[in-house]
């Protein structure tokens, strides 16, 4: 279940639509963000078409707009990728141990030193991703 939680927060899109911003001609811009805590990758897509953000509104289905916009700008950070992988890391180590002292109905001194390691890896990795997520 872990696993899967960190798949969706790092592949799946954070967008941001909406109207082009002066002095461009009218249209609209799509921001597009993967990746949590660090976002290691962001996309700006543009069109001419102003109603492309309106699409996609009171539908159930999931509508990306990229697929009728032009990408303009890509970019790709190495540094919030791996914040992103320890991270994940972290989290799967703090898992094991905490299932295992749930197993076994007790924390050990060595179980409670690893977990409180990995709380404080935790805050500083994502104290950390602000400074390396990419943006546009």
């Amino acid at each position: 279940m872990t696993s899967a939680l960190w798949l969706v927060l790092n592949f799946v899109p954070r967008p941001g639509v909406g109207p082009r911003t002066p002095p461009k001609p009218p249209g609209s811009e799509l921001e597009r963000y993967f990746g949590w805590p660090a976002a290691y990758r962001a996309d700006l897509w543009e069109s001419d078409d102003p109603k492309i953000a309106d699409r996609g509104e009171g539908s159930f289905r999931v509508y990306d707009p990229s697929r009728e916009m032009s990408r303009l700008e890509h970019v790709v950070g190495m540094k919030a990728a791996v914040v992103d992988a320890l991270f994940f890391v972290v989290v799967i180590v703090m898992t094991v141990v905490g299932s295992e002292a749930a197993s076994r109905d007790e924390w050990r001194r060595r179980e409670l030193v690893v977990a409180v390691g990995c709380a404080i890896a935790l805050a500083l990795l994502y104290l950390a991703s602000d400074s390396v997520s990419v943006s546009l």
